[in-house]
């Protein structure tokens, strides 16, 4: 009987902890859920901030992939730009050749 009772004050005392300790981080958690109305019970806390970082993560991945095609294409456009700077010097200067000869 002494070992059930020691046990479950062991338990309320882990109860209280986590309690204090949610309580503690409402303000937080709110953040990531959105809003305190938004925030799971703590049975379901850690499933659902699971599901938060594997869709924060999704988006960042995409983001990421986002930004190295815009570079890529940054660059590309930059070579072709100065492509095009480099054949408008070489066909001025043909002109001018052409308008020097005739």
């Amino acid at each position: 009987a002494l070992k059930m009772r020691l046990k479950r004050e062991e338990l309320f005392a882990k109860e209280d902890t986590c309690k204090t300790l949610l309580e503690s981080r409402a303000g937080r958690l709110a953040g990531v859920f959105g809003t305190p109305g938004a925030v799971p019970s703590a049975a379901e806390l850690k499933a659902q901030l699971k599901t938060v970082i594997e869709r924060r993560y999704t988006a960042m991945d995409a983001a990421q992939r986002a930004a190295g095609n815009a570079a890529s294409a940054s660059t590309s456009a930059e070579a072709v730009l100065a492509a095009a700077k480099a054949a408008q010097v070489r066909l001025a200067k043909e002109v001018t050749e052409a308008e020097a000869k005739a």
